[in-house]
């Protein structure tokens, strides 16, 4: 078995301590055992997306420890969506939400 995902079938759940291997690219976003202050990185049309991934591969020297989305003050608009900019107001920040990833040494 390849490990691939065939259109249509859901993909197997990610987790750190199963996922961050030397076959995989590990999406801290798709795993189900981190919450996010989001419901995704991008939200269009009152639909949210997770389009914004930061894909660590492996490494011996580095393992992620935490991650999220930011979803706070400026960068979160009047309705719960992300504050686009708005060329005719000059004001907003980006239709999508920064990703953050946590490392740590993998030394104990």
């Amino acid at each position: 078995s390849s490990g691939a995902v065939r259109r249509g079938e859901a993909a197997p759940p990610l987790s750190v301590s199963s996922a961050y291997s030397r076959e995989v690219w590990y999406s801290p976003v798709l795993d189900p055992s981190i919450s996010f202050d989001a419901p995704g990185t991008y939200c269009y049309a009152g639909e949210w997306e997770t389009i914004d991934h930061i894909l660590p591969s492996y490494s011996p020297v580095w393992v992620p420890e935490d991650a999220g989305i930011v979803f706070r003050g400026i960068l979160e608009s009047l309705e719960g969506r992300p504050a686009r900019w708005d060329r005719s107001l000059l004001s907003g920040v980006s239709d999508h939400l920064p990703t953050y990833l946590t490392l740590r040494s993998a030394d104990p």
